[in-house]
């Protein structure tokens, strides 16, 4: 499924050229519920589409991932990794797809808060 949201999260770079200040290049997460829809957030680096799962009663996330558009996955802020497990306590379970030694390794989402 980390390969349907990577190429969703590219599909949505492509259209994206904003840059807003903090971040040096557009960046989505995409976020997978435990109801199976996707989510994406675009530069979002407090959380704020927190209100929108709240909104649809869609807040358990179970697997996550933030792509640069210059193709980097990384980490999302801290800021909005905070939100997300204090949006749902459900949410220490959710699974972070992050680029490793050799290629991309997955972590659960309170092992990134260390």
């Amino acid at each position: 499924m980390f390969e349907e949201m990577l190429e969703v999260a590219r599909n949505k770079l492509a259209t994206i050229n904003e840059i807003v200040v903090g971040l040096p290049e557009p960046q989505v997460t995409v976020l997978l519920t435990d109801n199976d829809n996707i989510y994406v957030a675009v530069n979002d680096v407090d959380g704020s589409i927190c209100n929108e799962l709240k909104r649809n009663k869609s807040t358990k996330i179970v697997k996550m991932l933030t792509l640069w558009k210059a193709g980097d996955v990384d980490l999302a802020s801290f800021v909005f990794r905070k939100a997300i497990l204090d949006m749902d306590e459900d949410n220490i379970n959710t699974c972070i797809l992050l680029c490793g030694n050799g290629g991309y390794v997955v972590k659960t989402l309170p092992e990134t808060l260390c």
